[in-house]
């Protein structure tokens, strides 16, 4: 199947391949106008990586699916396998600056365990065989709990001790709510179960899903932007609900970091080979 043949696995596939490139160009916009540590960036390289590794195999999936039944199946085992590789990815990008280090560490393994048994049962997926659309949405919905958490945690804490709703709860808001809009549009097959015909080409269920999800996605780059800007602030407050005194904010850069202005110029041309990826189901 031709990318330039209008069909809804083509639009599958084009909407997976602007999304990775607005999350390139945003990835490459805030790692330039950062000056952090090499730990304070690695939420957003893991962020950008789940999306990157996944990205391909997404497209590769909606345009070969079509050629045999053997190879739409090796695609899409890659495709379900690295959505999962992907919400791991997305657990400790989103709970790195909520939880802190160690503890972001410990939940992602968690979640990749979650994940890697997921992939077991993916694997055992055979050509032909049709995909339970409830049993993936539940096997995905898992793993994706990893960064729910994170998210939803900030969102209520910061309610309940800033009282603050946007952007933490606001953010979780549209997290969850797109995220439940694309499971249900998906596993009910809507709007095609109930318009025979009319969206045949373009706009089918899987095409909106595709939306809906790619938008959270790219929402987690400013996102995070923010939560490093609140860092200092963030861990004080924590301090002060555990009754310890805050401590001093750790110097950026220095021996363990670089400047992000300095990085992001190299990220920019060295990573537009990279601009494929997504966090599509």
């Amino acid at each position: 199947m031709s990318l330039f043949t209008l069909h809804n696995e083509t639009v599958n596939a084009w909407t997976t391949f602007l999304s990775i490139l607005m999350g390139l160009l945003l990835f490459a916009s805030t790692a330039s106008s950062l000056r952090c540590s090499w730990l304070d960036f690695s939420p957003f390289f893991a962020a950008w990586i789940g999306q990157t590794l996944h990205g391909p195999l997404s497209c590769g999936y909606h345009t070969f699916m079509c050629m045999s039944p053997v190879e739409a199946n090796r695609w899409r085992k890659l495709d379900l396998t690295f959505i999962l590789v992907l919400n791991t990815c997305a657990t400790y990008a989103l709970s790195y600056f909520t939880f802190g280090l160690w503890l972001s560490l410990a939940w992602t393994a968690v979640v990749a365990v979650a994940a890697g048994t997921g992939i077991s049962s993916v694997q055992a997926l055979q050509p032909k065989q049709q995909l339970d659309r409830r049993r993936i949405i539940g096997m995905i919905g898992l793993t994706s709990l990893g960064y729910y958490v994170p998210v939803s945690a900030r969102g209520l804490l910061a309610l309940a001790l800033q009282r603050k709703v946007w952007p933490e709860l606001g953010i979780a808001a549209v997290m969850l709510g797109c995220h439940f809009l694309g499971a249900l549009v998906y596993a009910t097959h809507w709007p095609q179960r109930f318009f025979p015909g009319v969206f045949d080409l373009a706009g089918f269920s899987h095409n909106l899903m595709h939306i809906l999800c790619f938008t959270v996605y790219n929402c987690a780059y400013p996102y995070l932007s923010y939560l490093y800007s609140q860092r200092a602030d963030w861990w004080a407050l924590m301090a002060e609900m555990s009754g310890q005194a805050p401590a001093a904010p750790a110097e950026d850069g220095g021996v363990a970091g670089m400047g992000m202005s300095q990085m992001g110029a190299g990220l920019g041309m060295g990573m537009g080979g990279a601009a494929l990826g997504s966090a599509a189901y």
